[in-house]
């Protein structure tokens, strides 16, 4: 009997799975590492040897010997957290249970040793690599409304997520699913946890969109969380946004320029006195005689002009001869004030 059920189990073994397989878990749950002899025979749980162990470590994930669990060879770190049914081991499938996963155990690669004949030989069949991952919280999408920006975020995840971006085009609200290279994104992966934060944003400025949906994909779980936010409203009230910006500049562009004029006319007008005049001063009568003279010469000679003006011009020609007579007293007397004050570095009154 004993030769006969090593004959079977060479046989189901040689028809075992070989090729690498990949298990899935979340951390904190449970993942079967799956091995089947594929054997239509029951097999003696009694007769049975077999381990579970690391591809590029020599930890142990769990060992059985002839009917019953051997801890003793297990690796501290799965002792308590793998085990396999008898149940199971009769109909020729030899999967462990890993319970409690941690994200110490991702990318962790395991094959299952199994004795083929008397002589102990062991063959390596059933290689399994696990994926650990952490859910992502629910995605987070706002509109900055100043930068003309949609921003997602999300965080508390494991691994690095793949973020897209399908947004609803106007006109005819058509889907389409931006490239990459239209969003920015970056994912920040923190020691303490090893968990990732991830944001991305893409431009909705130009009122082209009716809506857009954030698509958080984790790679290992398969699991994808979206959130969809409509801008086609805030869209058309965007550009009234500008409304108070232009306002502004033209404001200050107009004052630019009224200062400007101003600036050039001061610039081209008359220069002033280097040394204005106190009141009562010399230069002041001087320059009021000056003036009175000048108008009555004016006023002479409209009078002479008009053709009313024959009459009354003896009588304007005596005022002016008696006005000039008068200003040339006043400028007699003012060279006399000059005279005196730079000689004594006083002002003379007259």
């Amino acid at each position: 009997m004993v030769s006969l059920s090593v004959f079977l189990l060479v046989n189901l073994v040689a028809e075992a799975v070989t090729l690498g397989t990949h298990v899935r878990g979340t951390v904190g749950e449970s993942v079967v590492l799956p091995c089947d002899l594929n054997t239509s025979t029951a097999i003696d749980p009694g007769r049975l040897r077999f381990h579970w162990q690391g591809t590029a470590d020599p930890s142990v994930l769990y060992s059985f010997d002839k009917g019953r669990e051997t801890p003793q060879y297990q690796s501290a770190t799965y002792r308590s957290r793998s085990t396999a049914s008898l149940s199971d081991m009769r109909r020729g499938i030899i999967s462990v249970r890993l319970n409690n996963l941690t994200l110490e155990d991702d990318q962790k690669s395991f094959s299952a040793y199994v004795v083929l004949d008397v002589k102990g030989r062991l063959d390596r069949i059933c290689p399994t690599t696990l994926h650990v991952a952490v859910p992502y919280e629910n995605p987070n999408l706002t509109l900055n409304e100043e930068m003309m920006l949609a921003v997602c975020t999300s965080q508390g995840g494991f691994p690095e997520p793949v973020v897209t971006w399908q947004v609803q085009e106007l006109p005819g609200n058509t889907n389409h699913v931006l490239q990459p290279v239209e969003a920015n994104t970056t994912a920040v992966q923190h020691l303490q946890d090893r968990l990732f934060t991830v944001t991305s944003s893409i431009n909705t400025s130009g009122g082209k969109y009716h809506s857009v949906t954030c698509l958080i994909h984790n790679p290992t779980s398969n699991v994808t969380l979206n959130v969809t936010i409509e801008l086609s409203e805030r869209e058309k009230q965007a550009p009234l946004s500008w409304v108070p910006v232009v306002a502004v500049v033209v404001g200050v562009l107009i004052a630019a320029c009224a200062a400007a004029i101003c600036i050039y006319k001061r610039c081209r007008g008359p220069p002033e006195d280097p040394a204005p005049c106190r009141p009562g001063s010399n230069q002041d009568k001087l320059n009021g005689t000056m003036s009175n003279g000048t108008n009555l010469a004016m006023l002479s000679k409209m009078q002479e002009d008009s053709p009313t003006g024959n009459a009354a011009s003896a009588t304007s020609d005596n005022a002016t001869a008696r006005t000039s007579d008068n200003a040339k007293e006043e400028e007699s007397l003012i060279n006399k004030s000059v005279n005196f004050d730079e000689g004594n570095g006083e002002n003379l009154t007259v």
